[in-house]
């Protein structure tokens, strides 16, 4: 659990927004940032593979960046890994219809 606490302070401190400067991280944004992992390792732990559970990750991140307005551009390219985990997603129900999984 000590690892994930200090995956979350990096991520949260690394995506800093210089524009809008430091402002510290409260508990509230530090749990949102926290869930995110969370849900990804849950996923991991129930079974989960391919792409939906890192898709979902990227994307729960890409929220509370912009919830809290951390990320500068890092916040901007992720919109590109964002629309790709998109395509993948329904590329992936599609062809789970046909039995075919990715």
């Amino acid at each position: 659990m000590k690892l994930c606490s200090i995956l979350v302070t990096m991520l949260a401190a690394v995506t800093a927004s210089s524009a809008a400067g430091a402002h510290k991280v409260t508990q509230a944004e530090y749990n949102d940032w926290e869930g995110c992992l969370q849900n990804l390792l849950k996923a991991f732990d129930g079974g989960e593979v391919g792409d939906k559970a890192p898709c979902d990750y990227w994307s729960c991140l890409h929220v509370q960046a912009s919830k809290y307005d951390r990320g500068g551009i890092l916040t901007g390219a992720s919109n590109v890994l964002t629309a790709v985990c998109g395509v993948d997603n329904v590329a992936s129900h599609l062809l789970g219809w046909v039995g075919i999984h990715i």
